[in-house]
């Protein structure tokens, strides 16, 4: 189970955690917690921050675009503010999680299509566990093909991230 649970949630990008970062006094940006697989939104106090790209960052801080309103860009694996903050800035962030392991005790709940999602993959291992491999193989194809046509629907209707995803009780999503 907990294959297919790291699988699922690292093809789909389900699994939603929330968390915080500090950026310090003086300093453009912190460096993000390896468990971050993408953030959905990044908010200062009750305000939502605006995403922008890397290079529109880099011009910003060179000085090309005047003053702007506090936003965000992540590079690597680093989330930069700007303007740079002059207190310790704390951000809430909500992201997409890397799974740590679950056990016995792991309530894990799966609703609506990534349900049958869940089913498929765990069927095919199951077939997989049982000596049919053309079996599996072909199971595997169906939830790479289901898993690719929930991504495109989530794209082209803008569906947030936590309108589809999976949340855990009892366990971190860390491990």
């Amino acid at each position: 189970m907990n294959d297919c649970q790291h699988r699922l949630t690292a093809e789909t990008g389900i699994l939603e955690a929330r968390g915080t970062i500090t950026v310090p006094a003086g300093d453009a940006g912190a460096l993000l917690d390896p468990v971050i697989v993408s953030l959905a939104a990044v908010v200062q106090g009750d305000t939502p921050l605006a995403r922008i790209s890397p290079k529109d960052y880099l011009s910003i801080r060179s000085g090309g675009d005047g003053p702007v309103p506090v936003c965000y860009a992540v590079v690597g694996r680093t989330l930069y503010l700007t303007p740079t903050p002059s207190v310790d800035t704390v951000l809430s962030l909500l992201y997409a999680a890397r799974s740590g392991e679950f056990n016995s005790s792991t309530n894990l709940e799966v609703t609506g299509e990534y349900a049958r999602v869940t089913e498929r993959l765990v069927g095919a291992y199951t077939l997989l566990d049982d000596g049919q491999p053309e079996l599996a193989a072909r199971a595997l194809a169906d939830y790479q093909a289901d898993v690719q046509r929930l991504r495109l629907r989530a794209r082209r209707r803008g569906v947030s991230l936590g309108s589809r995803m999976i949340r855990l009780r009892g366990a971190n999503p860390r491990g």
